[in-house]
């Protein structure tokens, strides 16, 4: 990827989800207390969504031809 660029997986832009991350360090003090508030934020979003992404983001790192089998079903 290079500089600029905006890498989207689902609906989800990739520099806003680590954005997101970032934030659950910069707002919380501890391990404990950050999975408290990335569990509390993420159990807003369907386990559809997360499921969805997560096989996208596992895509994105297979060979092109192995991703595009699973991809086609």
């Amino acid at each position: 990827m290079r500089d600029g660029q905006t890498v989207t997986v689902l609906d989800v832009h990739m520099a806003e989800f680590w954005k997101f991350l970032e934030r659950s360090a910069e707002e919380t003090t501890d391990p404990a207390q950050r999975l408290d508030w990335l569990a509390f934020r993420l159990s807003r979003v369907s386990v559809e969504h997360i499921a969805d992404f997560q096989l996208h983001l596992d895509v994105l790192s297979m060979d092109v031809g192995d991703a595009s089998g699973i991809l086609k079903g």
